[in-house]
C-alpha cells in the first residue's frame, strides 16, 4: 500500500516537472521563431552568420543531445551542420600543420 502510494506521488511530481519543462521549451522555440523573423526583416536574408566562438558553443551543446533531440530542438542550424562543426573542431585539435608552419619561420 505504501509503495503504491509513493509511486503515485513520484509519478505526479515527475509529471508536473515534465509539463513545466515543456512550457519552457515551447516558449524558447517561439522566441527563436520571432528572432528568425527579425533577422529576416533586418538583413533581408534568412541566413545567420555565426562567429567561430558561437559555432563552437553550438557544436559542443548539440553534440550532447541525442539524434532525436537534435532533430526536435535544433532550430537555428540543422543537426547535420552541428555535427559538421563538431567534426571540424576535432580535426583542428589534431591538425599539426599550423605548428609546422610556425616552426619553419
Amino acid at each position: 500500500m505504501i509503495a503504491t502510494t509513493l509511486q503515485f506521488i513520484i509519478a505526479m511530481i515527475a509529471s508536473a516537472i515534465n509539463e513545466r519543462m515543456q512550457r519552457k521549451l515551447d516558449y524558447v522555440q517561439e522566441e527563436v521563431r520571432v528572432l528568425k523573423e527579425v533577422v529576416l526583416a533586418t538583413t533581408g536574408s534568412a541566413r545567420i552568420s555565426f562567429t567561430a566562438g558561437q559555432r563552437r558553443r553550438l557544436a559542443l551543446a548539440g553534440k550532447e543531445l541525442s539524434p532525436q533531440e537534435r532533430r526536435k530542438y535544433c532550430q537555428l542550424v540543422t543537426p547535420a551542420t552541428l555535427l559538421a562543426w563538431f567534426r571540424s573542431l576535432g580535426a583542428r585539435k589534431y591538425d599539426s600543420s599550423a605548428g609546422r608552419c610556425c616552426l619553419s619561420r
